[in-house]
């Protein structure tokens, strides 16, 4: 009978400093020699899984030791960025600040009253944020057509896109998806808000109708998964920051 066990060791990268996840593969078969084999955790294209610091790389070890694929988020987040935004960073900045151009108006709708006062009073904290982070009030627009972004917001945001490393540009974007929204994720960056309350702004006019009509079992599991999502990136995001 063989007895197999699997250990993940992280060693230190020669060339980035990070810290590399390694799989230790022990066979210890009786009346014969233990044997030893140890490979590097690879992404799917191909890369080492090398970590920037050790505690986001002890965390990652721990998803390899304790979680099934399907539950981990730390592991695959990582890979992504390693895979897709640092091999096309550029095009990834283009296309955030791109969505931005949607995300930083108001539409107005006077058909909906009740919705648009439901919506104000939520989004003020953002908005109020937005006017001192910008320098500028964000626009508001009565139809669906949103203006160019104004010169004063884009500057802005392009310096502070150029200041985050691969790894927290990585997150952030990974956060905009999930919020469905770039101005909530970088809002995340200035201000520590709970996950509730992230969720809360970004599907505001979800909520809304969820507290006006209920909501049934499927949403509400679905929500929580959106939370807990949520915390996940952001703990990501305080690693890499």
């Amino acid at each position: 009978m063989t007895n197999i066990t699997r250990e993940f060791l992280l060693r230190q990268d020669e060339v980035t400093g990070g810290y590399g996840l390694i799989e230790k593969i022990t066979s210890d078969k009786k009346n014969a020699e233990k044997k030893i084999t140890e490979k590097k955790i690879i992404t799917p294209r191909g890369h080492w899984l090398v970590l920037p610091q050790k505690t986001l790389a002890d965390h990652v070890a721990r998803e390899y030791e304790t979680l099934p694929i399907a539950k981990r988020f730390f592991a695959p987040l990582a890979m992504t960025i390693i895979d897709n935004v640092m091999a096309k960073r550029a095009d990834h900045d283009f296309a955030f600040l791109s969505s931005l151009r949607h995300d930083t108006i108001l539409f107005v709708d006077d058909n909906h009253q009740e919705l648009m006062a439901y919506l104000t009073s939520t989004w003020q904290p953002l908005w109020h944020w937005a006017a001192q982070y910008f320098g500028t009030a964000l626009p508001i627009v009565y139809d669906l057509q949103p203006p160019p972004l104004s010169p004063t917001i884009s500057d802005k945001v392009q310096k502070n896109i150029a200041a985050w490393n691969d790894w927290l540009a990585g997150a952030v974007f990974y956060l905009s998806g999930l919020l469905q929204s770039p101005l909530i994720a970088m809002f995340t960056l200035q201000r520590d808000v709970p996950a509730e309350t992230l969720f809360a702004y970004a599907f505001a006019e979800q909520e809304y109708q969820a507290k006006k009509w209920g909501i049934d079992a499927v949403a509400q599991a679905k929500k929580n998964a959106t939370i807990a999502e949520i915390n996940q990136t952001q703990a990501f995001i305080k690693l890499v920051r």
